[in-house]
């Protein structure tokens, strides 16, 4: 399995059900799946814990996150110039993630209670 850019994939072994595609339930599933799935979301979590922007305020997460996207909007237009196929799907998938992540940080970063320890 790939490492997909994170230092704490763990190694999996392939796991194949006799080449057959289906949909799983939880509760209808092998149990090595299962636990695959289960090891997969806790070595997922874990590498999401690691991501210096949940030790922020959310807000602040969030405001770092677009700036970053202007940033990388702003490379992209250097690197190619405007109106190309190229930035139209930089602005679509930057869109989309940090639409996405967001939400996710709204949710995942530091109360400022917390960090203030108020």
């Amino acid at each position: 399995m790939e490492s997909l850019g994170c230092s704490c994939w763990p190694e999996f072994g392939d796991m194949i059900y006799d080449g057959l595609k289906m949909h799983w339930v939880k509760k209808d599933a092998a149990p090595e799946l299962v636990e695959t799935v289960r090891q997969i979301e806790e070595h997922a979590d874990q590498c999401f814990g690691s991501l210096g922007l949940l030790q922020l305020h959310w807000n602040v997460a969030v405001w770092a996150m677009l700036v970053g996207g202007v940033q990388l909007v702003e490379q992209e237009i250097a690197n190619r110039g405007d109106n190309t196929p190229h930035l139209d799907a930089a602005l679509l998938n930057l869109s989309r993630f940090i639409s996405d992540f967001r939400k996710f940080i709204s949710v995942s970063a530091r109360d400022i209670r917390v960090l203030t320890g108020r």
